[in-house]
Order: C-alpha cells, then sequence, then structure tokens
C-alpha cells in the first residue's frame, strides 16, 4: 500500500463484530475471522472502526485486525456508547489510538467502560443501556486518561442520534467546551440537511459527515452510503487528519481523476541506474539535502517529455548528462485521460520512442497522451528579460494557437510567392526597352537591304516565316491550355463526385437527395468538358499535321529560295542575315507582347499582395484574441493577480529586431525608436516598400540609410516575414504591474498564473519556493495547490517544508547520494518517518507543522 503516497480508501466508521449483542452469526467459529475479512475485501472497506456497543473485547480486536492487516485493511479500535442527553440517550462512537490504549501489555478501554458503566450490571451491553455520564462528564472521564481519542456522533437524525435527542440550547452550550471542539469530529449517517446547517450556526463547527454500515450481520457489512477517505499510512493519525481536512480528504464518492499524469520514472545506467520513483496522481515533492540529486531527476523528466527549459539550458543539459551518464536510459510511464498505459523510453542524445502497454512501438505525440505539460527549472521563474511575460502566456496556452501559426505560415508563404512575382515584374520595363531596341537595330539593317530590291525579292522566304510563327503561336496557346485541362483531371473529378455521392446522411437524406443530383448535373458538365478537350486534342493533331504540310510546302521551294540567294550574293547582299533579322524582330515583338502581357498583371499582383498583408494581420489578430480569451478566463478564477495584453505591443522588442536585421545601414538608436513608433511589424515596413516604395520609411532615413534598408527588404524578405512583434503581457500582483515588484514578488506572481491554469495534466515546476515568503506560500501559492491538485498532476522539488506539509502532499520522495548514486525513498506526509525527515532536512519543518497543527486543532500531536 501507498507506494505511489496517499490512496483514496473507503471508510466504514460504525462496524459491529459477532461480540456485540445486535450481531448474530451462525457460522463455524473457526471461520468467523476470515469470513469477516473477506467480507470487508468484498465491500473494498480498507479502513474501519470496531464499535460494538459498550464493549470492547482485546482478543477479537487483535484476531480480526491482524488478520485484516494481512490483506491490507485497517482497524481501529473503538466502542458505540449511549450517553445521558436525551430522552433515549445519544450514541457517540469513540475511536481509539490503539498504540495509547492499548499498550505495554494494557488495555485502557475496558477500565474506561467500566468507569462509565459503574454500578450498571443489567443489559450494559444492550444498545440502549445508558452510561453514567452525560456527553460533559464523558469528555472528562475520557480526557483523565490523556490518551488520544476522537468522536463521531451515530446516526444522528434518528431515534438516539445527537440531533434527533439534543436540542439547539443543549448542542450550543456543549460546543463551549475545549474538548468537545476538540475532540467531536463527526456526524454518522447524517440525512438531514436543516439539522447539519443547525449544527453548523450553533457550534461554528464545519464537522465532517461519514458513513458506517452498523452491521448486525456479516452480510451487512458494508451496506448503505459510503465513505472515502484520503489517507498516506495506516496510522490512527492519518485517520484523524483527513476527517479533520474533510474538504480534501473524505468523499462521499470515489473520485474520477480526468487528467493525464506521469505514473512513473524509471532508469538505466547512471547515478540513478535501477532506480524506479512512482508517481501520485495530486501533489508530489521532492525533498533532500541540495546535491542530492532533486533537479537531476526532474531534469530527466523534462527530457523525456520534450519540453526545453527557459533559462540556463547548458547547465541544465550538462547536468542531465552527468546524472544518465553515456549510453544512460530513462523510461517514463504516462496515463492518458482514458486511463491506458504508454511508455516513452529515451536513450541519452537519442530521439525518443513511445510504447503501448504491450511495448509496441505508436505513433504518437507526447501531447496526444499528455495534455500540454509544464515544466519550469531553476531559474526560469525569475527571468526579468523583455516580453517574458508573454512568453510564458505562450508556453501555457500556446497550444491553443496551433491553427493559427499553421495559418501565418500559409499565408507568409503565399505572401513571398507573390513578392517574389512582383519583384520579377520590376524589371520587364528594362528587358521589353532592351527586346525593343534590338528590334529598332534590326530594322535599320533591313531598311539597307530594302533599298536594294532585296525586300521584293525575298516576300515568299519571309511570307513563309510569317506563316510559321502564327500557326505555331497558336499550337503553343492549344497546349497550354490542354495542359491545365486535360482528360485525366477531368476524370479524377467525375471519380471523386462519385465517391461523394455515395456518401449516406443519417440526418439529412432529404437535403443529401438533393446534393446528388446536383452532383450528377455536374459530373454531366464534366463529360461535355471531357469531350471538348477530347475535340481540342483532336483539333491539336489536325493543327500539327497543317504544320507538316506548311513544312513540305517550305521544303518544296528551297531550289527556288537558294537561287534567289545566289543572285543576292552576285550583287554583295546576304540574304541569311536578311531573313535572320526579319525572324529576330517576329520574335522579339512576341516576347514584348508577352511580357506587357505580365506587366500588365503587376496591379493585379499589387492587390492580392495588399489583401494577403490584411489577411496576415487578420490571422495575428485570431491569435490575439485566442490569448485574450484565455487571460479573461484567469483573471476571473482568482484576485491575486490580472494580466492585460496589447496587439503587438512589445515595442522594445521590434526595436532590437530591427536593431539586429538593418546592422550595417548606420541607422542611430533615435532613429529606430521613431521606426518602431511608425510601423508595427517586418511586414508593415515591406508592404510601404513594396506597394508605395518605401515612401514613409524614405522620410524617416537619409538617402544612404534608405538604399541601404531597400537592400535589405529586397534580400530577405522572406525572414523578415516571418518575424512576429510579439503582442505585450502586463501581469499585475495585487494591483500593482509586476515589473514594480521584487524579485520574490515577481517570482510568486509568475507560480500564481501557472497555477491559474486549468487545462495542463502535469505541472513540474523544480524550486518554487526560491525567492518566495513564507507568508505568500502560505495565504496563495499553497491555497492554490490544494486547489488545483484533484485536476492537476503536480511535482515538485522543495527546500520549503510549507509546500509539502500545508500542501497535504499525497506523495513526498526523499533523495540521497549514497556511494555516489542517487536512490529515492517513497513515503506520505501521514508517514512518521517523512515527518521526521521533513523537519530534519527541510527549511521551516517545525513550523510547517505547528501551523498545520494549529489549523487543525490537533493541539497534543508530537512532531
Amino acid at each position: 500500500m501507498f507506494k505511489c503516497g496517499s490512496e483514496i480508501l473507503r471508510f466504514d466508521c460504525h462496524l459491529h463484530t459477532k461480540e456485540d449483542n445486535e450481531f448474530k452469526y451462525d457460522g463455524d467459529e473457526d471461520w468467523y475471522v476470515s469470513n469477516y475479512v473477506n467480507k470487508l475485501k468484498e465491500e473494498r472497506i480498507k479502513v474501519g472502526v470496531i464499535t460494538n456497543h459498550n464493549k470492547f473485547l482485546l482478543k477479537e480486536y487483535k484476531d480480526i485486525s491482524s488478520y485484516a492487516m494481512e490483506n491490507d485493511i485497517f482497524l481501529l479500535p473503538g466502542v458505540e456508547i449511549s450517553v445521558k442527553e436525551g430522552r433515549n440517550g445519544v450514541h457517540a462512537l469513540i475511536i481509539f489510538k490503539p498504540q495509547d490504549w492499548i499498550s505495554n501489555g494494557k488495555e485502557y478501554i475496558n477500565q474506561f467502560l467500566d468507569a462509565s458503566f459503574k454500578g450498571i450490571t443489567e443489559n450494559r451491553e444492550h444498545e440502549n443501556a445508558k452510561c453514567n455520564f452525560d456527553l460533559n462528564g464523558l469528555l472528562k472521564e475520557l480526557e483523565s486518561y490523556n490518551k488520544e481519542y476522537f468522536i463521531v456522533f451515530a446516526h444522528v437524525d434518528q431515534s438516539s442520534g445527537f440531533f434527533k435527542e439534543c436540542k439547539g440550547g443543549v448542542i450550543e452550550t456543549l460546543s463551549k467546551n475545549p474538548d468537545f471542539k476538540n475532540r467531536v469530529l463527526g456526524f454518522q449517517k447524517s440525512r438531514s440537511n436543516d439539522n447539519y446547517e443547525n449544527s453548523k450556526k450553533w457550534t461554528g463547527l464545519e464537522l465532517v459527515k461519514i458513513e458506517g454500515s452498523d452491521p448486525k450481520s456479516i452480510k451487512e457489512i458494508g451496506k448503505g452510503k459510503k465513505s472515502y477517505i484520503k489517507i498516506g499510512d495506516f496510522k490512527y493519525e492519518a485517520v484523524k487528519y483527513a476527517l479533520l481536512d474533510h474538504d480534501n480528504r473524505v468523499f462521499e464518492n470515489y473520485p474520477v481523476y480526468k487528467q493525464g499524469h506521469i505514473k512513473s520514472i524509471s532508469f538505466e545506467g547512471g547515478k540513478f541506474s535501477g532506480e524506479t520513483i512512482c508517481f501520485n496522481k495530486e501533489l508530489n515533492c521532492l525533498i533532500g539535502i541540495r546535491g542530492s540529486g532533486k533537479s537531476a531527476l526532474l531534469e530527466a523528466a523534462r527530457y523525456s517529455l520534450k519540453k526545453e527549459p527557459s533559462e540556463d539550458k547548458e547547465y541544465k543539459d550538462s547536468l542531465l548528462e552527468y546524472s544518465l551518464g553515456s549510453g544512460g536510459t530513462v523510461s517514463l510511464r504516462l496515463i492518458d485521460q482514458q486511463g491506458d498505459e504508454f511508455q516513452i523510453r529515451r536513450i541519452l542524445g537519442e530521439k525518443e520512442s513511445i510504447l503501448n502497454d504491450r511495448g509496441k512501438d505508436v505513433e504518437l505525440s507526447i501531447d496526444s497522451i499528455i495534455n500540454n505539460p509544464l515544466y519550469f527549472g531553476q531559474k526560469d521563474l525569475s527571468m526579468t528579460k523583455n516580453g517574458y511575460e508573454f512568453e510564458l502566456l505562450d508556453k501555457l496556452v500556446g497550444r491553443k494557437t496551433s491553427a493559427t501559426v499553421r495559418k501565418l505560415e500559409d499565408v507568409n508563404q503565399k505572401l513571398c510567392g507573390e513578392i517574389s512575382k512582383y519583384y520579377k515584374l520590376d524589371i520587364l520595363p528594362d528587358r521589353i526597352k532592351e527586346l525593343e531596341q534590338i528590334n529598332k537595330d534590326a530594322e535599320h539593317i533591313l531598311k539597307v537591304y530594302n533599298k536594294k530590291g532585296v525586300e521584293e525579292k525575298l516576300n515568299k522566304m519571309t511570307g513563309f516565316q510569317h506563316d510559321n510563327e502564327s500557326i505555331n503561336n497558336t499550337v503553343d496557346l492549344l497546349e497550354e491550355y490542354l495542359d491545365n485541362y486535360n482528360e485525366k483531371k477531368i476524370q479524377k473529378l467525375i471519380k471523386k463526385n462519385k465517391s461523394a455521392k455515395d456518401y449516406k446522411s443519417k440526418y439529412n437524406e432529404k437535403l443529401f437527395e438533393d446534393i446528388n443530383e446536383m452532383i450528377d448535373g455536374i459530373n454531366k458538365e464534366l463529360k461535355n468538358i471531357e469531350i471538348a478537350i477530347l475535340n481540342l486534342e483532336d483539333s491539336k493533331k489536325k493543327m500539327n499535321e497543317k504544320i507538316k504540310i506548311l513544312k513540305e510546302e517550305e521544303d518544296g521551294l528551297k531550289d527556288e529560295f537558294a537561287e534567289i540567294k545566289r543572285d543576292m550574293q552576285e550583287e554583295d547582299l546576304n540574304a541569311d542575315i536578311y531573313l535572320t533579322k526579319n525572324k529576330l524582330i517576329l520574335e522579339n515583338n512576341k516576347k514584348i507582347e508577352e511580357l506587357k502581357d505580365k506587366l500588365d498583371k503587376k496591379d493585379l499582383i499589387a492587390t492580392q499582395i495588399k489583401k494577403l498583408f490584411r489577411e496576415r494581420n487578420e490571422v495575428l489578430l485570431d491569435e490575439f484574441n485566442i490569448y485574450k480569451s484565455e487571460i479573461k478566463e484567469i483573471n476571473e478564477v482568482q484576485d491575486e493577480i490580472s494580466i492585460e495584453i496589447e496587439f503587438k505591443g512589445n515595442n522594445e522588442n521590434f526595436k532590437d529586431s530591427l536593431k539586429e536585421k538593418f546592422k550595417g545601414s548606420n541607422i542611430t538608436s533615435a532613429k529606430y525608436s521613431k521606426i518602431s513608433e511608425k510601423f508595427t511589424d517586418f511586414a508593415d515596413i515591406l508592404m510601404d516598400f513594396i506597394l508605395y516604395n518605401g515612401k514613409d520609411m524614405s522620410e524617416l532615413l537619409t538617402e544612404h540609410e534608405d538604399r541601404k534598408v531597400k537592400e535589405i527588404l529586397t534580400t530577405n524578405y522572406k525572414e523578415l516575414l516571418s518575424i512576429k512583434t510579439p503582442n505585450k503581457v502586463e501581469i499585475y500582483y495585487h494591483d500593482k504591474p509586476l515589473s514594480k515588484h521584487f524579485a520574490g514578488q515577481r517570482a510568486s506572481a509568475l507560480v500564481l498564473f501557472i497555477l491559474s491554469q486549468q487545462e495542463n495534466d502535469i505541472i513540474i515546476i523544480d524550486q518554487p519556493e526560491d525567492d518566495l515568503d513564507n507568508q505568500v506560500i502560505y495565504r496563495e501559492i499553497i491555497k492554490s495547490i490544494k486547489e488545483k491538485k484533484s485536476n492537476i498532476q503536480f511535482i515538485f522539488a522543495t527546500h520549503n517544508a510549507n509546500i509539502p506539509v500545508l500542501g497535504d502532499a499525497e506523495n513526498v520522495i526523499e533523495l540521497k547520494e549514497i556511494n555516489k548514486k542517487f536512490k529515492t525513498f517513497n513515503g506520505t506526509i501521514d508517514n512518521p518517518d517523512i515527518q521526521s525527515k521533513i523537519v530534519e532536512i527541510m527549511e521551516g519543518g517545525p513550523e510547517a507543522f505547528k501551523r498545520r497543527n494549529s489549523i487543525y486543532s490537533i493541539w497534543n500531536r508530537q512532531i
């Protein structure tokens, strides 16, 4: 039991045995004890109290409790006694600390009972036999033994019950007795809410409502409503503390834990070799002297979960290498929100492997098993660099913006494509001028030839050139169209539409009948397009045949053309030069028309760029609104901190990025400030440069600076588009900006910020108390941990006793270095050995226990 810390166990505070007059047992005496314990096992009762009417038999208690303990069932000694209040008396269950009342071969319970029934011999063991004392007298008698006990009133709303027999005035008077306040812990079988609320008003106490089966036979053990208590050791003190801290430790139903969590961590090789450390679903505290391996263990968990530290990465990685060693392996066992088990195995320096509960590799991400685990190492919470508040917010809730991150990447990619096209268009006017100049030069040469009558002699040859150019242009355009719209693409679309038509809707059958009719219509039109494409393919073939005919016609005139060329050579004229220049002019004219067509699209591309810049801002705004919504929830769930966020508000970060990216431009710091005020981010600067020729930027810079910036923008626009100006986050702690607080108060606010989260399965923090004072830890941080730990697994390494003690840690793990190896020892806050260790090695150990004891009025407990 308790190998992973505290457990939630069924508790029955009102058990009878065959030694009770009301209890019937007809079975074999030799099998009585095993039958009794087996019924407890069957009902999953793990903690109980034997409370026979006005009677305690030591031998029976020892026999049953010893065999029960062998089966991991803890039974306390007690009695059900009837005191003289009211007409029928009041039944009280007295639960005794066994080490006090049964010790050194002596048993004091019957001594107390004999005093209580002194002079009463007849029917003493009857359930309604009243003892000599009223409640005040009973408490006085019990206190005279100077031994530990507590009282739970039985079946309080029924006959002989506390509420049934005692009126408000009596209860109010009783509650003024200090022993009543200290010793009466709860009500069994409390069903009337009015009675319970009245008791709170009369006594000023909020006592626990607890269940007990009050069986009259073995088969009745465990009958009726159930109660569960959270304890970390089979000790009287653990049970009593659970009833005192009933808001956190007593349950009507077994709690359902929905969060994923770390079940254990194991090591092969290195300083932890052979160690397996179990973790509780709730609060786990690693304790030990400095250098005992606490941080090393958390770094191993961080490494397995693939979480990067915010600060001191080099040191933390070296600590990991030191503790794991070459070839060292860490294995993390995880339980997801559905209760399925997985294992992350990672060798130092290698990629992790994720296995299912059968040891088979699975293709899953860690975040699909554990919901956004958070890790904060030493110094991660004491950072003060610019923008750390937003980094922290992003770490906590950034996974919710993953869709907007992908959208932004998509928009940036499209922007880069359009900007690239736009830049290429900038060179087109020069290219057109260049081609036009080449044509002018060629036309000048042709004029010289034409003066000599060459044009008339070569009319037929140039005519064939023009004919070839015309028909080839037509075929090129046809091929371009058919490349984009071909038969295969149409058939693929028809096939997809047929698959869509096969879909059957469960809830919108009529609607999908109409849709299927539309799909039939679309496919019919696609078939027509398919036929048209086939016809165009046929036309293309016919056009190519015409080209062949034209070529044959031209080839048939070779002799005629050759004779013309020979005649021209006799006149010192080169026909090939004339034909080449003529062909060049035709080709260049075609290129010029194409370039002008592209240039006509520049305005369209500019419009598209402008649209994409707007879309980029809208995506960033969507992301901002996600953060804003999360901040609203954080602000609403607690009062200690409040958060504000400003869209693209981190001007200092933008200014630093400008200095880095525009390095070498000789821009002064003052001008960088003006730029960061004029523009919101690099995208804003690029839009000014691309669409408006950098008009706004040029007003701020010299000619040299402006030229240098434009060179950088032209060359590095892809990189610059990927840089975001972060949203500015301002955290207020007790209505005062974080920046105005001392280091300890800043760290306090950041810890509270982390603890305000609702949707993180695991939070790991290494020494969260550094720079915090105990009052802040006690008043705010502990309160938040106790509220959240049933929904979040916490793993802390700490030197401050307030965290495990006042946080009521479910699992305390002591670490030691023994023979150059790190060793671990599990226990709970209910375990006396762990309590001693906390007092011995932790800062503020005794004071933490004193505070805990005063909170729950355990005045006489010694630590």
